[in-house]
């Protein structure tokens, strides 16, 4: 079940909802901006972009939901890795992203209930905390390439 999960999450991290309002509108939006919600919002209008924005808030928290639903710790840390690799090398469009973006906030929180969660289980607590750090770190230092 484990398994089937970090799969899930992983489907859900490369869902783009930006890529999806550009097509619905007739042109691939990766082409002409950053296909998240900034991008959407540029190209599409404000309506557009924060549709964009809740609905990429609403996969970090779906995901953050599901992961209770976990038997073991290791998926706990496993689905929060998935969720942002779905992000960044979005299978749904056969494409990644040409710019890393900090984890949606949605995400966040999921991550501040997961760890809320694990608080008294130890190792789950401090493993999902070092996989959140190191995750966070990562997308600092990309960010800054952009």
């Amino acid at each position: 079940m484990d398994l089937v999960l970090l799969l899930v999450a992983y489907g859900i991290g490369s869902l783009s909802f930006g890529q999806l309002a550009g097509r619905l509108r007739g042109f691939d939006l990766s082409q002409r901006d950053t296909p998240g919600a900034s991008g959407t919002f540029r190209q599409l209008g404000p309506g557009w972009g924060v549709a964009v924005a809740l609905l990429d808030m609403a996969k970090g928290a779906l995901v953050a939901w599901l992961s209770t639903h976990t038997a073991s710790s290791w998926a706990l840390a496993g689905m929060g890795m998935a969720v942002v690799a779905g992000l960044y090398w979005m299978g749904f469009w056969r494409t990644h992203r040409r710019y890393w973006y900090p984890i949606p906030v949605g995400a966040v929180v999921g991550y501040l209930y997961v760890l809320l969660a694990l608080w008294s289980h130890p190792k789950g607590f401090w493993a999902f905390l070092l996989v959140s750090v190191v995750v966070a770190l990562r997308g600092l230092r990309l960010a800054g390439r952009g």
